[in-house]
């Protein structure tokens, strides 16, 4: 089943949270940044950013969380994914206006690198039956498309976490559709992963 979802990206979270975990208490984010993917999870954020300028909870490398084991029942990871391309951002709500940002990431294998790494630290910091919210979006490298939300995928899969739902989220700003070159700014993929063992 493909499931397709008409709204902002921190709403889909918070709808994706009550589905999946509705038992759940706390939420760690593993790429906090400014928080605003998990600005409004109806349940406590812990964040962890390793930029010293963010809010986050705990300022440290997500890849070595210091954090107890099974200490979370659930999480969300929210990876940079450009690879030094200038990407179309949109701008504010209500305007279309479009503004060029460019990633300090160079290749696709970096993105597989952060994966593994943070797969393997919440493997250990999650309970079993717990839920990992993966927000991400394809992209190109080299003129080729890059299928992110697939290595991501292949990650998380090989640490032993089972794939349980992918869902597409259809961008709801105004002026998602007016870049002439290509969709990809207004559409992404959730990803939802279970701890099973």
């Amino acid at each position: 089943m493909l499931s397709i979802l008409f709204a902002e990206s921190g709403d889909n979270l918070t709808h994706l949270i009550r589905f999946y975990s509705p038992t759940a208490t706390r939420l760690l984010d593993v790429t906090f940044g400014n928080g605003t993917l998990s600005k409004r999870s109806p349940i406590l954020v812990v964040g962890i950013d390793k930029d010293s300028t963010t809010k986050a909870t705990i300022i440290g490398d997500s890849t070595s969380l210091p954090l107890q084991d099974e200490s979370f029942e659930a999480a969300v990871y929210d990876p940079p994914y450009l690879y030094g391309t200038k990407a179309t951002h949109m701008g504010p709500i209500g305007q279309k206006t479009w503004s060029n940002e460019r990633s300090t990431w160079k290749k696709p294998d970096e993105l597989v690198t952060l994966s593994v790494g943070i797969a393997l630290e919440l493997m250990r910091v999650l309970v079993s039956g717990s839920s990992i919210f993966v927000k991400i979006m394809d992209s190109r490298y080299k003129g080729k498309l890059i299928r992110n939300h697939d290595l991501v995928t292949e990650a998380f899969e090989s640490v032993g976490f089972t794939l349980i739902d992918q869902l597409v989220y259809i961008r709801t700003v105004t002026g998602s559709f007016v870049n002439n070159k290509s969709a990809q700014s207004a559409h992404g993929y959730f990803l939802v992963f279970r701890k099973t063992t």
